[in-house]
């Protein structure tokens, strides 16, 4: 258990500005615990100074203070709760975000081997559920803590003897709920695991909903998510049953407690002539007040757990470190891009085996190969994606591992053939967060084409995309991503499969296009048409990771090899 507050400490440095709301509530407890520890004096007061000599104006007296005390009380609990509240949200908000940023700062081999959708739950069912329990579970247990101490105190300046007894049972109580907590930790650890892996499945089947159609394969979904989320439920409610087992033992152990000091009190006649009715009353409302909070603390075990238990995931996922690193920049693209003995694998077998290139600042070089020949993890390799491949890689003469991922791909314009569009306007997806200049993005759009899908638009380039920019053919999403990659003006270009979803009239327009906007940049094409890579400097055919061909496009035709038969059976 003191392990497990140890990971609060982890929060602290998330409260920024909000650490003097901490400060506050911290002495706020205190002030509670002792405002709720002096009624039941009062209380005595009143009886035995008021009521018993019938002195009317002492028990308007300690009456008025009764209230009094009960108003204040009352008053520093919502204010701690306000304090604490507003302290908690931005401590998670601050948490959630640096979450976020840990996550995408990762590595693209990190993202290869997690479900999206378990890290999605991380970063926000996980945080959910550590905001509700903060408020919740532990501010009010802290509370509880204070309380109990303070009654303890006041019930021993009452009556030493008894309290003894009341303190005793204490034990038993701690040791139940230490028991019953690691149960709970266990089955809230298990639940939260098999809530991940339904949302991780559920993820993969909504992205793949329309496959999953076809396949006529919904059944086996449902069947398969019903049986994840059962699981989920199952772990779920072990929980519950732990933690509504412990309040019911807590529970009686106060009403046992309660009747055997009334039982010491008949039974032991000098201590029964010691107490005056007063102390009598005081002293049973002080030991419902003591259990209270302990009833309390038992009933939020599971709200605790839940503190520690995301508290835990979230440590997990801060402890993973797999970054992209690099500090360095590129000053002016000069020299172009030189790779030797280029080694890379996402798992065991071998993707990328001695690959050797080189191209010049303002030259084209093509990457061509049957599919799963390593083309496209060049490029994500240039892009910074991956940095755990061997060999070596320079970019204008930086070692690409020295460079800073960020600065770097400022001087890179990727065209992917897998296009992401954002919800936002077109400027937004084509400029990002660079500046709108309408005039560039006009001349852009007529350099290659995009002008007549501009035109029909009512809005023009403020129209809104819908998510994935479902609203839009494949074909006009790719020149979209085009005019994206080539609105920042970058000294290297990537094109991987940048024309494979659009259309012959389109794909002219570009080709006339990029030959006037891609002089003097150095650019590196994937493709399987061939009309796309004619016009480059140079050729690499790929094949199993290996480079088995490279040339020219007439030499390589020319040596009627592996790039022959592929040009007449793939590439046409």
């Amino acid at each position: 258990m003191i392990r497990d507050f140890k990971r609060l400490k982890t929060t602290w440095s998330f409260f920024g500005s909000k650490k003097k709301l901490v400060y506050i509530c911290f002495i706020m407890l205190p002030i509670i615990a002792i405002f709720q520890a002096v009624p039941p004096h009062l209380l005595k007061y009143a009886i035995d100074l008021g009521m018993q000599k019938s002195d009317y104006s002492t028990l308007s007296f300690y009456s008025l203070l009764f209230f009094v005390t009960a108003i204040i009380e009352y008053a520093s609990r919502g204010g701690l709760s306000y304090l604490a509240s507003v302290a908690v949200q931005a401590m998670i908000a601050n948490m959630r975000m640096h979450v976020i940023n840990h996550l995408m700062s990762q590595s693209s081999s990190f993202h290869d081997k997690k479900l999206s959708g378990a890290l999605v739950t991380r970063a926000t069912s996980d945080f959910d559920n550590l905001s509700e329990s903060l408020n919740q579970g532990l501010l009010s247990s802290v509370v509880d803590i204070f309380v109990i101490i303070s009654c303890g105190v006041g019930m021993y300046l009452l009556s030493p003897n008894l309290t003894l007894y009341v303190i005793g049972v204490v034990p038993i109580v701690v040791v139940t709920i230490y028991f019953f907590s690691k149960a709970v930790k266990k089955s809230m650890l298990s639940a939260r695991s098999h809530l991940a892996s339904a949302n991780g499945f559920f993820q993969e089947s909504l992205t793949a909903r329309e496959m999953i159609k076809l396949m006529s394969a919904s059944k086996y979904v449902y069947l398969k998510y019903k049986n994840k989320v059962n699981e989920f439920r199952n772990k779920q409610m072990e929980s519950v049953i732990y933690d509504a087992t412990l309040f019911s033992i807590v529970h009686g152990i106060s009403a046992i407690t309660l009747g055997f000091v009334f039982w010491l009190i008949a039974k032991n006649q000098n201590l029964l002539g010691e107490l005056s009715i007063g102390v009598f009353i005081a002293f049973a409302q002080y030991i419902r007040q003591f259990f209270e909070p302990i009833k309390q603390l038992s009933s939020k075990i599971a709200m605790l757990q839940g503190v520690f238990t995301s508290l835990q995931r979230i440590e997990d996922v801060l402890s993973y470190e797999d970054y992209v690193e690099g500090n360095q920049k590129i000053t002016k693209p000069v020299s172009g891009i030189e790779c030797k003995n280029l080694n890379f694998s996402y798992d065991t077998a071998p993707i990328l085996n001695q690959i050797s290139f080189s191209v010049s600042h303002g030259k084209s070089l093509a990457l061509v190969g049957r599919t799963g020949s390593g083309k496209s993890t060049v490029m994500r390799i240039l892009s910074k994606l991956y940095d755990n491949y061997s060999g070596q890689i320079h970019i204008d003469g930086h070692d690409l591992r020295t460079l800073d991922p960020f600065e770097a791909r400022k001087h890179f314009g990727i065209v992917s053939q897998e296009v992401v569009m954002f919800e936002g306007s077109i400027a937004f997806n084509i400029c990002g967060m660079s500046k709108r200049d309408d005039h560039k993005l006009n001349q852009l759009a007529k350099d290659i084409g995009l002008d007549r899908i501009i035109t029909r638009l009512p809005e023009g380039w403020d129209s809104e995309v819908d998510y994935g920019g479902k609203n839009f053919s494949l074909g006009e999403r790719q020149l979209f991503a085009f005019a994206r990659a080539l609105y920042k003006d970058p000294q290297y270009i990537i094109l991987d499969e940048a024309t494979a979803s659009i259309d012959p009239e389109s794909e002219k327009l570009i080709e006339v296009a990029t030959k006037k906007i891609l002089q003097n940049k150095t650019t590196i094409v994937v493709a399987h048409r061939l009309n796309t890579i004619k016009a480059c400097d140079h050729i690499i055919l790929l094949d199993n990771g290996r480079i088995v061909e490279e040339g020219s496009y007439g030499e390589l035709i020319a040596k009627g090899g592996k790039f022959h038969h592929l040009a007449d059976h793939a590439l046409t």
